[in-house]
């Protein structure tokens, strides 16, 4: 079976048409049916499709433009997710790269009309990568930052910083990072628990929006030569 290997900020540039600050205003649910289980009837949901807004951009989209984000997976190891309110830069693709198997333009024969009534014209964007080309934001007052987790040795062993992590990708490590105050979720302290057995503390923050742009238009401009 195949598996979704890890990708890097070099790749998702390079794959991506789209590559933007964008925040997920409402989901449609396309398609969905009834069916019935032992005389009771039950929703089959559709296919979810985020619509977002473009708040800044770095590739193939213009501010304020209203774009259409696949959030259905189409593999068994995709990791496409979307939800409202989301927050994110994402990179995308106008075309489908995924397998397909479980795609529902193919089980679906009226997807593409149902997903026009929802959305007009909007052309139907992708995650690159199965979902991983997203980078998760927060908004603190009027400006951006990407939520990071820091990997760090203890303290007798060399090497203090280990790596940034955001979603499924390493980030650069010379960025900045402010550690967040708030304690941390169930599901942190769960990851933290992991890392503690492989002997590395973790803590989540705040990265400056600025510094992975920069990094990325250097990567833009290495990949358009």
């Amino acid at each position: 079976m195949r598996e979704l290997g890890p990708t890097s900020l070099p790749e998702l540039v390079k794959d991506a048409e789209v590559i933007a600050l964008a925040k997920v205003e409402r989901l449609h649910e396309i398609g969905g049916e009834w069916f019935e289980y032992k005389k009771k009837k039950i929703w089959l949901p559709g296919a979810k499709v985020g619509e977002a807004i473009v708040l800044r951009s770095l590739r193939g989209a213009k501010i304020g433009q209203r774009i259409a984000i696949a959030g259905y997976i189409t593999w068994i190891c995709d990791a496409t997710e979307l939800s409202t309110g989301e927050l994110a830069i994402f990179f995308l693709t106008r075309t489908d790269q995924r397998s397909g198997e479980l795609s529902p333009q193919k089980s679906n024969p009226h997807f593409n009309q149902q997903l026009k009534q929802a959305l007009g014209n909007i052309t139907l964007q992708y995650i690159a990568h199965s979902g991983q080309g997203k980078l998760a934001a927060k908004q603190v007052g009027t400006e951006f930052a990407l939520v990071a987790t820091k990997r760090f040795a203890p303290k007798n062993r060399p090497g203090n910083q280990l790596s940034y992590e955001c979603a499924m990708l390493n980030l650069p490590s010379d960025v900045p990072f402010t550690p967040l105050t708030t304690p941390p979720t169930a599901s942190q302290r769960e990851r933290y628990r992991l890392y503690a057995q492989g002997h590395v503390h973790a803590a989540d923050g705040l990265v400056p929006l600025e510094a992975i742009e920069r990094k990325l238009k250097a990567l833009i401009a290495s990949s358009s030569q």
